[in-house]
């Protein structure tokens, strides 16, 4: 077990961005009431910088809102003309639910590695192998 110099966000879809989701890949309907549970329940892990208070974490979600909320949409609508207008914090706390935790380990005997999300979809580009 190897123990992570980070902290996570971790996000949980409440229902307006599953609703923004479904109006905009209406052929997906079924993918996205497949992964419903999921994206509400267990959602997706965002590591950021080791906090060591409640404030830290508000500061990363803050100083974050935009890239995570580029991230999530992205997820499901590449065109960006379908987004919202303003990716704000507010919007962020209005679409997702988010849980912070403390700590993170690293429990695979495999090496963590880092990839570029730009780079993935083909073979993808691995940036670091620790």
């Amino acid at each position: 077990m190897k123990m992570l110099n980070r902290s996570a966000l971790r996000l949980r879809a409440r229902p307006a961005f599953l609703e923004w989701c479904a109006s905009v890949a209406p052929d997906d309907a079924e993918e996205l009431s497949a992964l419903k549970v999921q994206l509400e329940q267990t959602g997706t892990v965002y590591l950021i910088d080791e906090v060591e208070s409640e404030q830290d974490f508000i500061n990363a979600v803050v100083n974050s809102a935009v890239n995570i909320l580029t991230n999530e949409l992205s997820t499901w609508c590449a065109d960006t003309a379908l987004w919202p207008q303003n990716l704000t914090l507010e919007l962020l706390e209005n679409w997702f639910t988010i849980d912070t935790e403390l700590m993170c380990f690293d429990l695979s005997a495999q090496p963590l590695l880092v990839a570029d999300p730009e780079a993935l979809g083909g073979d993808g580009e691995i940036i670091e192998d620790f």
